[in-house]
């Protein structure tokens, strides 16, 4: 999780968080990946609302669930860990 000394170098992505937010729609956080604590949510003015911790899938790798929650639009923002490949990376920014 995220603590008063690594949020500096968050703080950027607390603010598009924060952007995201904003929208109609959901922040989602893949199972493998840590919310961060509210009270760091709250300081940068993050929806808490609209925040959503996914639980793990059986059926689908971390991937497959970022490909589906960002396809199914139904979220503004998709958060998740860094246990990527490259070309899995590379594959997710097409």
């Amino acid at each position: 999780s995220v603590n008063a000394s690594s949020l500096s170098l968050y703080g950027s992505s607390f603010e598009r968080l924060a952007k995201a937010s904003s929208a109609p729609k959901w922040v989602l956080f893949t199972a493998q990946t840590d919310v961060p604590e509210l009270k760091y949510l709250l300081k940068y003015r993050v929806d808490t609302d609209k925040v959503i911790q996914l639980k793990s899938s059986a059926k689908s790798n971390e991937m497959e669930v970022v490909i589906k929650a960002i396809t199914s639009g139904n979220a503004s923002a998709v958060v998740a860990s860094t246990n990527f490949d490259h070309s899995a990376q590379i594959q997710l920014q097409d």
